[in-house]
């Protein structure tokens, strides 16, 4: 009888104990599927979320804006003849330069840095934070630039990016809104003359405002300056 009620007993402590085993595994696994999440969490904030580093940015040759600006785009044009809609910078970091199809040098060479600057990113973040770098050119020769020599001088770069020409008031006011200047060089011939105009780059941030400028570390930009610069700005938010 004795052995009985012990073996029962036994048999009682050993369901307990599984019992109590598969109960502490399962919370266990809850507590460690938790600080997972938890911990995952804290990753993407930190490192997604992580403030801005205005020393870094500086050093990066980010000229930045006190306040961000509203610009105003009234009567700008885009490519296939649409007006420009501001919209079409919302949620994206723009990476804006202003000069003219027809540049020799630096126009030609800066859109080239901004199409490498974009295959970089490209491979170097994910696809979401890549759609967010949009590369911009602005006409600042509406004389000549027609909206057809525009659309193709942007798309021999690349086909994400933004061109945008317009009236000569329309880019006059745009340009002084982001403090960009430039001028006509005189000269003989009414089609073969140079403009003169400024060589940073204006950043527009998601919200469509001018957030700031971008001077070249040398004499021209580099692809890997504009690539961490991005970073640095698109790990903000």
């Amino acid at each position: 009888m004795v052995g009985d009620w012990g073996a029962h007993c036994g048999c009682v402590l050993v369901s307990c104990r599984a019992s109590w085993t598969i109960e502490m595994k399962y919370r266990i696994g809850i507590l460690v599927a938790l600080a997972f999440v938890v911990g995952g969490f804290w990753f993407v904030k930190s490192h997604l979320d992580k403030p801005l580093d205005y020393e870094a940015l500086k050093a990066l040759g980010l000229l930045e804006l006190d306040e961000p600006l509203h610009v105003d785009f009234d009567g700008l044009i885009a490519e296939g003849g649409n007006e420009f809609a501001k919209e079409q910078l919302l949620g994206k970091w723009t990476f804006a330069f202003f000069g003219y199809v027809n540049c020799p040098d630096v126009c030609p060479v800066t859109m080239g840095i901004l199409r490498t600057a974009e295959s970089t990113i490209s491979k170097t973040i994910s696809d979401e934070k890549q759609q967010r770098f949009q590369g911009m050119f602005v006409s600042v020769d509406p004389n000549r630039d027609t909206q057809t020599e525009v659309k193709e001088f942007v798309e021999h770069f690349s086909s994400n990016f933004v061109g945008l020409t317009g009236t000569e008031a329309a880019i006059s006011k745009l340009a002084a809104q982001v403090n960009i200047g430039y001028r006509k060089i005189p000269s003989a011939s009414k089609v073969k003359y140079l403009v003169e105009h400024s060589e940073r780059i204006v950043i527009f941030n998601p919200e469509g405002n001018c957030y700031g400028f971008i001077k070249p570390r040398t004499d021209v930009f580099d692809a890997s300056q504009l690539a961490q610069l991005y970073k640095e700005l698109a790990r903000s938010g």
